[in-house]
C-alpha cells in the first residue's frame, strides 16, 4: 500500500459581509418644475405677435422656445428663426 497524502477539504470562501451604503446628503425638494427662461439670442430681431391667444413657438432652426401672448406680444427671436416666423400671418417685425 502506497502512502497517500492526507485528504484536504476545501471550504468555500466566506461571502463578504454586506456593507451599509455610504451616507449621503438628504434629497432636496427642487420645488415645482418650470421651464428655464431662455436668454435672448445675440443675433436677434424683435417680432410682434399679432394674435391674442397665448402660444409657445419653437424656432424651426434654433429649437428655442418663444412664448407670445396678448400681454407679451413682442419677443426677441433668433434671426435664423425670424425668417420662417415672418412668413406666417401671426408675426411682423417690431421696430
Amino acid at each position: 500500500m502506497g502512502m497517500h497524502p492526507p485528504a484536504t477539504r476545501h471550504e468555500p470562501a466566506a461571502a463578504p459581509e454586506p456593507r451599509a451604503p455610504a451616507p449621503s446628503a438628504p434629497a432636496r425638494d427642487p420645488g415645482p418644475a418650470r421651464d428655464p427662461e431662455p436668454q435672448a439670442p445675440r443675433d436677434a430681431m424683435s417680432l410682434r405677435y399679432l394674435e391674442t391667444a397665448p402660444i409657445l413657438v419653437h424656432g424651426p432652426v434654433s429649437g428655442r422656445p418663444y412664448r407670445f401672448s396678448d400681454a407679451a406680444p413682442v419677443q426677441r427671436v433668433d434671426l435664423r428663426d425670424a425668417e420662417a416666423l415672418l412668413r406666417t400671418r401671426f408675426f411682423r417685425r417690431a421696430y
